[in-house]
Parts: structure tokens; sequence; C-alpha cells
């Protein structure tokens, strides 16, 4: 809920309202405006405009200024803005908006214009509790808000970040390229397929707290619709792993239907009949409405990941060797009704939509940013494993058979190597202590993450490429062992 202001402020406030409805309706929009957050100004690299009287600003330039996360879904041309207190959600063109559970309604709406995306500047800094005042004489948009200790904390661990960062000119640069290749989106049709699966079975769950709040009040939804599907005991009766059912996905088209829109493989045939299955369930329990009731947890979860992501891709880029240049479009989505931090990721051809990878990230309690960059990595190592497969089943007298590791799912000593080498990386741009994570994977069975670990702190003064560095991993540890 919004702050109440005090009978001072609101009188303030209904002063500035005068103001600029009789000063600033009538303005030129040519005219130079400017915008003040706590006694800086501020310096957007497009200028504020004025509509219908109402001073609209630059979408990521504003939200920024106010220390808050944002999150831009392109298909819906939906906004999203996070903070400690707030969430607010706009749309473009669309005069309703929403503050946490509340719609208001705004007398300008986001628009776009000139290719960028602008929203109305008091709205966004009054949601999150900023105060704002005009002044004539200079035209400048006056935004006073309070920081609270954590805000402070936070700023201070961003500015030591962005030192790191900025150091490097490379980095810096590569991060502003991510943010044209990295799409964060809500997707429906993981949403329906996920949905699905909860309703006929799928209860893996190991985090000690049980179902996240979105999982446990998507159930009770579903299990009081009293639906008669097909077959309402579906996951239970194919007898098949969770992750198969996202491969899936992946060559299926969208609602209502979901018909493949390509060959699905051989080790995905048992669930040849899913399309059928998805399309009765998204009929029968209304999957439209439902998601759009359940969108703004999406959103949120979604804009807590928007600043984190590009600098750990860049930082594993940058330790890989890999050209930005050769890092493709995709997807990343969350996915709030699997088991805790799970996910599943760009790997070799599956886990596609719309012409890119996609990353799912499950629930956790911050932001998993480790989770990402695994399943980032599913795209540039598995492949090269893929083309060293002579020198990886070389090893395969090394598996352990009764390994947890095989016990949940990775059954198969190519996949031990693979994880075992993704494991060994995905939390080197966290800068985190590394040996118990270590000693944790091992114990679990993927016995090559210490050798890989290690071996890896070669690479940057290796000359060749990443494949070729990783062929010769491989075969010094057959001729050692």
């Amino acid at each position: 809920m919004l702050k109440k202001r005090n009978l001072f402020c609101l009188l303030i406030s209904l002063l500035v309202l005068i103001s600029l409805s009789t000063g600033v309706a009538g303005a030129n929009q040519n005219e130079t405006i400017s915008i003040e957050i706590n006694g800086e100004l501020q310096e957007y690299d497009t200028k504020p405009i004025f509509i219908d009287g109402r001073t609209l600003v630059p979408l990521r330039a504003i939200f920024e200024s106010l220390d808050t996360q944002v999150g831009w879904q392109p298909n819906t041309q939906t906004i999203t803005g996070e903070n400690d207190e707030n969430i607010i959600v706009l749309q473009v063109d669309n005069p309703v908006a929403r503050v946490n559970s509340e719609e208001v309604i705004l007398d300008t709406p986001a628009a776009i214009i000139d290719g960028r995306t602008m929203v109305p500047v008091r709205f966004i800094a009054e949601s999150l509790n900023a105060d704002v005042g005009w002044d004539h004489d200079t035209r400048t948009v006056i935004i006073s808000k309070e920081q609270s200790i954590t805000e402070i904390i936070d700023d201070s661990s961003t500015e030591i970040i962005e030192t790191v960062i900025k150091g490097s000119n490379e980095l810096e640069k590569e991060i502003e390229i991510l943010k044209t290749k990295i799409v964060f989106e809500s997707d429906i049709r993981n949403f329906n397929l996920y949905a699905f699966m909860n309703l006929t079975g799928y209860d893996e769950e190991y985090y000690r707290g049980g179902f996240t709040e979105v999982r446990g009040l998507v159930r009770k939804d579903l299990e009081s619709m009293d639906l008669k599907l097909i077959d309402n005991s579906y996951f239970i009766n194919k007898d098949m792993r969770y992750h198969h059912y996202t491969h899936v996905l992946a060559y299926l088209g969208g609602p209502p239907d979901f018909r493949p829109v390509a060959n699905i493989p051989n080790y995905l045939s048992g669930l040849d009949d899913l399309p059928r299955h998805l399309e009765d369930f998204y009929t029968k329990a209304n999957i439209e409405k439902l998601f759009e009731k359940y969108r703004p947890y999406y959103d949120k979860e979604l804009a807590r990941y928007s600043n984190d992501v590009y600098p750990a891709v860049a930082k594993i880029n940058n330790y890989l060797k890999i050209d930005i240049d050769d890092v493709p479009s995709f997807y990343l989505q969350t996915n709030l009704l699997d088991s805790y931090q799970r996910g599943s990721g760009l790997g070799s051809g599956i886990d596609h939509y719309l012409g890119k990878g996609v990353i799912y990230t499950g629930p956790s309690e911050q932001p998993n940013i480790g989770n990402v960059i695994h399943e980032y990595l599913h795209g540039v190592i598995t492949p090269i494993n893929n083309n060293l497969k002579s020198e990886i089943m070389a090893l395969s007298y090394m598996m352990e058979q009764d390994s947890i590791a095989i016990k949940q799912g990775y059954n198969d000593w190519s996949s031990i190597v693979d994880e075992s080498i993704i494991r060994s990386l995905a939390r080197i741009p966290l800068e985190e202590s590394m040996d118990s994570y270590i000693d944790n994977n091992m114990q679990k069975g993927f016995i090559l993450t210490k050798y890989f670990y290690e071996r890896f702190s070669e690479f940057e003064s290796f000359d060749g490429s990443l494949e070729e560095f990783i062929k010769m991993l491989l075969i010094d540890l057959k001729k050692s062992s």
C-alpha cells in the first residue's frame, strides 16, 4: 500500500497539481524539462517530454534513478518496477496500471515515442513513495525520496560492483550488448505445462519449507475447479522425468492446441500425446485467465534477475574467452510451479521458443544467478562435449554406479562429465568460496568437478579454443589414470 501523506504534504501536492495543470499543460513540448532527484540533476539519453500536461521520461532511466529494478516484456509491452516496498505494473498505451494489488487510472499512459518507451514521471515517483514537485521558473520536476538503511547498503554494494565492472571497458561493452540479447519474458506455454503437471501428479519438492507460495496457490485453484480431464493422473501414469516435459515443449507451438512445429525426438516418444492433453487442460482450466491472475508474481520474479544476470553472463564469457558476437539471443523465464531451485537450459538444441533458446529458473529465496549461469553453460559446454564423445567415453570406467547423481537422473557417463565441467564453472562469476560447493558435488557423484575446477585456472594462458582445451584435459586425465 502507498504511504499516507500528512496534511501538510497533501496541501503541497495539491498546490503542485494546480501548478502543473495551469503552467505545464500548455507548455511547448520542445522546451527543455529537467529532472532533479534528491538534489542531483539527472542526465538522460532521451529528453523528458510533455503529453497532455504530464511529463514523460525514459523507462529504464527513471526506474534506475530511483533504485528500482525494472522489467520489460516485449510481447505485451508490459513494464514492471519493483523496490523493497512496492511493485508497479503498467503497459504501453494502457491507462490502467497497478501498484501492488491496487489499480490506478493514469491521465497519460506509457508510450513508445521515436522508438523509446516513455513513462509518466509523477506516477512512477509517487508509486515509489517519493515526493514530487515542480519548479516553474527552471522547468524542473523535483523528486525527493528518503533512502532506507537497506537501500543505502544496496547502493554501497552496487558502487563496489560497478567499480569492478568499469575497471574493464570490454566487460562493460559486453554487458550493454547482452542487454539486447537476453529477453526477460513470462511465458503462458510453460505456465500451462507445469500447471498441468502439478494437477496430474508432479509433487517433487525438496525445499524443507514445502511448495512456494505461487505453486501452492495455483494448485489450490486448480483443485477447486474439479476438472474432468482426459487423464487426471497423466504425470503419474507416464512415469517420465519432469525435465522431459520441458524438452517436449520446445517442439510445440502455442495455445490453445500446442500443435508440434517439429518432429519430437525418439527419446521423448512416450509424450507424443502431450499436445492433446495440454489443449484439453488449457481450455477446461481457463489458463488464459489463471495466468493473468498470477502473472504479476512472474514479472516480479523476473525483475529480481534483471540487474545481476548481465554482469554474471559477461564474466563467464570473459573467463571462457567467448566472443560476445557468438552469443545467440535467448529468453530468460521464471518457472514458479517447479521445485525449489530447479531449472533447465540451453543444452544442445532443446528448450527453444520462437527461434531462441530458453533458460528456465525455478523458485529461490534469492535470485539464483548461479542456476542461470549453469543453464547458460549448457549452451556452451554441452555441444562441445557432444563432439568429444570418444574422449569422454574412454574414461567411463570411472563412473560410480550407485551415486546420488545417478539417482537424480544423470545415469550415463557423458552427462556426469558434462555436469562436472559445468558445475566447476557455474559459480565463477559469483566470486564465492568454492571449497564446500566442489566437495558437495564430488560427494553426489560428479567426481570430476574438482579436477576441472583446478585445471581451468590454466585456460587464460592456453593458446587454443575452448574445445581444444577440454579435449586436452580429458586426454591428460586418461594418461594419469
